[in-house]
């Protein structure tokens, strides 16, 4: 059966964002903004700001399991609005508060008398995948609007019935459900080891030493004597964990160099205050990659493990440092990698260094490898997500693929 969109909704609302302080009939509630969306594809919002809202206008727009957040204002020209984002249940349970969409959302409900709503956002999610939102898109006062209502009415998906419809979203979810399981392990990994660091390291009252006794900036590398190198960009680096989501390829001249076991940190706003690091774990072994001009180079010095230089630059008091030093002209200052080099902190105890470092290495070696796994399991669901959706694929065919990959 072909119907529009509209007819499968029940509700729908924008969001909002609240106070930054409480007040008289104000709220807490957490509110997901488009940049929560990569958290939040993890099933994991604690990166969600928390603000105030008024009663009345947040109980109209919490989020219940099986919602929609819709994205309608932002975008970018290489990237139009339309993403969404699917509510389970363990997204609700990441956060300590009521959750609402933000201004530049919506909140999307499905009538669950006529479609499975896990069914609906994976039918948004081809659509977006295919390019096919970019026709609800205009400008408005240099800001990309989705036009909701407009698609709302328009936009027809073919819909079979619910007990397909629901086999469908269950084949996809299996596939989702191992890489978020797999994003929670990357991420509990991260806080035991900074804990760690924090309690028997950085938490000490001296301050004897310098980032430079234990990390170098911007060694020096060879340029790649091929004719295309591994390139990131800045877009690529993570703004949690550490995994690089991914990279191209282009001709080796100019930017940063790195090799494997670097940990690349943006030096410029906002992109520093968004905590822009990442720790490079995909090259082949004396490979060496290049970046964008704007990343400083950390590298581990001899005898201290690689982790060390990421868990140091995304270690808070030192991130606080970093901004606090940028210099030039709002909306472009930079810091420089030669102020990063005189951040002070205690002298560790070796012996608990080299014991650290081996267990960090093992860790991070296992992350590696589950972020490879994930970049595997996201590549066979969007294979499989458009050849279901069009009935090209039978759900048992596309079960036992996904079994396959899901280690089911």
């Amino acid at each position: 059966m072909n119907v529009a969109f509209g007819e499968l909704v029940e509700f729908a609302v924008g969001g909002g964002w609240g106070e930054e302080q409480p007040s008289d009939g104000m709220v807490p509630v957490r509110v997901i903004r488009g940049a929560d969306f990569p958290a939040a594809e993890s099933r994991n919002l604690a990166s969600a700001p928390l603000r105030y809202e008024r009663s009345k206008k947040a109980a109209s727009r919490t989020l219940r399991e099986g919602d929609i957040v819709l994205e309608v204002s932002g975008g970018t020209k290489d990237r139009p609005t339309g993403r969404s984002i699917f509510v389970s249940p363990e997204l609700l349970s990441s956060v300590d508060h009521d959750v609402i969409p933000a201004s530049f959302c919506r909140l999307v409900r499905i009538d669950r008398s006529k479609a499975s709503p896990a069914f609906v956002y994976y039918a948004l999610k081809d659509l977006y995948d295919r390019g096919g939102t970019w026709e609800y898109q205009n400008q408005s006062t240099g800001i990309s609007n989705f036009q909701f209502e407009t698609f709302r009415a328009r936009w027809r998906l073919d819909v079979p019935p619910v007990h397909e419809q629901q086999a469908i979203a269950e084949v996809l979810g299996a596939l989702d459900d191992k890489i978020a399981a797999n994003t929670a392990l990357a991420v509990n990994t991260e806080q035991v080891l900074r804990a760690e660091v924090d309690v028997a390291w950085l938490r000490r009252e001296d301050r004897s030493s310098t980032l430079a006794d234990f990390v170098e900036f911007n060694p020096k590398v060879s340029v790649p004597r091929s004719e295309s190198a591994i390139y990131i960009d800045m877009k690529r680096l993570p703004e949690s964990g550490w995994s690089i989501d991914g990279y191209d390829h282009r001709e080796p001249k100019g930017g940063a160099r790195f090799q494997n076991g670097d940990t690349l940190m943006a030096r410029i706003t906002p992109c520093l205050e968004n905590r822009k690091t990442g720790f490079v774990d995909h090259l082949e072994d004396g490979a060496v990659g290049i970046g964008s001009t704007e990343f400083i180079v950390m590298r581990a010095r001899h005898g201290i493990a690689a982790p060390t230089s990421f868990l140091l630059a995304t270690e808070a008091r030192f991130r606080e440092f970093a901004i606090q030093h940028m210099i030039g002209t709002s909306g472009r200052q930079r810091v420089a990698a030669s102020d990063l080099a005189a951040f002070e902190l205690p002298t560790p105890d070796f012996a608990w260094l080299d014991q650290f470092g081996r267990r960090a290495d093992a860790l991070f070696a296992a992350v590696a490898a589950q972020a490879r796994e994930n970049r595997t399991l996201a590549a066979t669901r969007d294979a499989l997500l458009p050849q279901l959706m069009s009935g090209k694929l039978r759900v048992r065919d596309a079960e036992a693929a996904a079994s396959r990959r899901a280690g089911a």
